[in-house]
């Protein structure tokens, strides 16, 4: 029999310098009820070479909601991997997954977890990094072994996972504070009668930004109320975009906003709040999307690219279309129109009822009495 608060360590997956870590407060507070937690975070996390700033906190970081989180882990500090060892106390690990610098410190943390008797739970937000090294699979796959339970969020990401035991348990959507059209729009400098869309997240090459611009322009020249926001991080290809949005007519040029930076949760409502619909034309995807989760908060509507993983949340199979230009711009034009639009809305709203972190902890709470029956 489980005990009323069920102890749980949980190694977070991103590093400091996008939030408090992975796990949002609301998730957090969600897992409490049922949990004791201990939360781990990596105090640094990319290389130098890669010139993204690195934040540093000292040991614990408390936030305002009562929330530590033990900033122990670097990627590179051996000596920080035996530390951490010695600080876990639970008797299950729960793993984030997302990039590939995780692995040593990550396959060092299971191999000797499970030597102590510790069962392993591997979430996997990204089964393939964004950044990769050679024999990367081949390692990743000694640490999917080592795990007692491999969960994912979406149906796609099972595939190519050599593991019987996975298990699908979407995130809940996040939590957001809500700017009127009308505020938002002003601050951002767009008119009130302007149709907008948003490009949202980091800017990373699969995402589409190409064909995002590329189809904003054929829209562009035809409908001169349309406006189009860019906002998200930066990655590696930033000149290239600029150099896009550039080349276009002075005309249109001046109806995009182009923010290359981290975008703070206090700011999210300003783009979110402007916006009439969310476009996301990825190449490629087998995740669950946080910028989906974040647009249902705002009950903003949105449409995605037909590739995998990212259908399975497509509002319906209206609102999915070819990861190309044209069919970007088709698919805009027919769900801008005042009808359309209603309904989509509707259609988020409903959204809302899918992914709950209560469902995300039920899920956790089915593993773990999974493990000790």
């Amino acid at each position: 029999m489980l005990p009323e608060k069920i102890p749980l360590s949980i190694i977070t997956s991103l590093p400091p310098i996008l939030g408090i870590s992975n796990f949002t407060i609301e998730q957090i507070e969600t897992l409490k009820d049922s949990f004791k937690l201990q939360l781990i975070g990596f105090y640094e996390f990319y290389p130098p070479l890669l010139k993204i700033k690195k934040v540093k906190y000292k040991n614990p970081l408390k936030s305002q909601r009562d929330i530590q989180i033990l900033y122990t882990l670097s990627p590179y500090n051996p000596f920080s991997w035996i530390i951490t060892l010695k600080r876990i106390s639970s008797p299950v690990v729960l793993f984030e997954w997302w990039n590939v610098v995780q692995l040593p410190s990550y396959l060092f943390l299971a191999f000797f977890l499970k030597k102590r008797g510790v069962r392993v739970f591997l979430e996997l937000h990204n089964p393939s990094s964004h950044e990769t090294i050679p024999g990367e699979k081949k390692i990743f796959n000694r640490l999917v072994n080592l795990a007692d339970r491999v969960i994912v969020h979406t149906r796609a990401s099972m595939v190519g996972i050599r593991k019987k035991d996975v298990a699908v348990i979407p995130y809940g959507y996040y939590k957001c504070s809500k700017i009127s059209s009308e505020v938002a729009r002003k601050a951002l400098g767009i008119p009130m009668d302007a149709k907008v869309l948003l490009f949202f997240g980091n800017l990373r090459p699969y995402k589409g930004l190409d064909i995002m611009l590329d189809g904003f322009l054929k829209l562009a020249g035809k409908y001169n109320d349309l406006w189009l926001i860019v906002a998200g991080r930066g990655w590696n290809d930033i000149d290239r975009y600029i150099s896009t949005i550039n080349s276009f007519p002075s005309d249109i040029k001046k109806r995009i906003i182009f923010k290359p930076e981290f975008i703070p949760d206090n700011q999210l409502g300003y783009y979110f709040g402007s916006a009439d619909l969310l476009v996301l034309p990825y190449k490629r995807f087998d995740s669950q999307s946080g910028v989906i989760m974040l647009s249902i908060c705002y009950e903003l509507p949105y449409i995605v690219s037909n590739v995998r993983g990212l259908t399975e949340f497509a509002l319906n199979e209206q609102l999915i279309f070819e990861p190309l230009p044209d069919a970007l711009a088709s698919m805009v034009q027919n769900v801008l129109s005042e009808k359309d639009i209603r309904n989509v809305k509707k259609l988020v709203r409903k959204r809302k009822k899918m992914y709950t972190w209560v469902k995300y902890r039920e899920g956790l709470l089915k593993l773990y009495s999974e493990v000790y029956d």
